[in-house]
Formats: C-alpha cells, sequence, structure tokens
C-alpha cells in the first residue's frame, strides 16, 4: 500500500516539476493591480517630496529611496499571490530604474505638482511590475513524507 501512495506522490511531483517549467499566462489584471499597489505606496513619499518637505539632498535622495523600496515590496507581494512566485531582485531592480526615470522626469515637469508626484510615483511601480511579470512562475512546493517513510496523517500507515 505504501509503495502505491508513494507512486502517485512521486508521478504528482514529476507533473509539478514540469508544470513549473512553464510560467503563468500573462495577466493584465495582476500587472494593473501590483502597479496600483506600488504607486499608492509610493505615493505619499512623493507628495513629501513635491509640497517641499526635503530641502536637503540627503533628505529627497532616502525618502524617495525609501519610498521606491517600499512599493517593489508591495508590487512583490500582489504580483505573486496565489500559486505564483517571481525574483524580487527583478522587482526591486525594475522599481529602482523606474524610480530613476520618474526623478529625472519629474524634475523636468513644469509647475504642477500633482503632474510631479504622479511621475515620481508611477514609473518605480511599472518597473517593479514588469520585474515581477517577466520573472513569474508557478509556486510549487515539494510534497514531504514524514520521518519513517510513512505518510503523517493523525498517525502511521
Amino acid at each position: 500500500m505504501q509503495a502505491a501512495i508513494f507512486a502517485i506522490l512521486l508521478a504528482g511531483s514529476a507533473a509539478a516539476a514540469a508544470e513549473d517549467d512553464v510560467p503563468p499566462p500573462a495577466s493584465p489584471g495582476r500587472f494593473a493591480a501590483s502597479v496600483l499597489v506600488g504607486a499608492a505606496i509610493v505615493l505619499p513619499a512623493a507628495h513629501h517630496l513635491v509640497d517641499g518637505g526635503c530641502e536637503e539632498g540627503v533628505c529627497v535622495v532616502g525618502t524617495y529611496a525609501l519610498g521606491v523600496a517600499a512599493a517593489s515590496i508591495g508590487v512583490y507581494v500582489a504580483g505573486t499571490a496565489g500559486d505564483q512566485t517571481g525574483s524580487y531582485a527583478a522587482t526591486l531592480g525594475g522599481a529602482l530604474l523606474g524610480g530613476l526615470v520618474g526623478f529625472h522626469a519629474a524634475s523636468e515637469a513644469t509647475d504642477n505638482d500633482d503632474a510631479a508626484a504622479f511621475l515620481l510615483a508611477v514609473p518605480p511601480a511599472i518597473g517593479a511590475g514588469l520585474g515581477v511579470t517577466f520573472t513569474r512562475r508557478y509556486d510549487v512546493q515539494p510534497l514531504a513524507l514524514a520521518h519513517g517513510g510513512g505518510l503523517a496523517v493523525g498517525g502511521r500507515f
């Protein structure tokens, strides 16, 4: 009986491993939701910077870097919800690149504070969203057998 159960588990594990090689289908809704989460997280830092909350260079860079890093975490959590996972390093890298683009674009913005805050908030979220989207894969957990070779389901078989 144990051999039959082990064979079934082994076959299921092999099928899951083969499934792990195939990335999940693209999901525009998941991408949009993760970008919205990230932009909402970095928006307070962006408004703080636009409203003149920081005058020194260290404060500006630190506030924006913290906002971008926090946005990458939000995007990663939203983008990997359910049975999928991705690379946090790619998510953070995309957020940092997007942050550089956003910082440059906002510095070129005219006197419109809302547009500058938008330009500071959205590019990092889009970059992070791209990072997690391009590295998404199914999150397959290996099946574990209890110590001693038997299955542990309220006892030993």
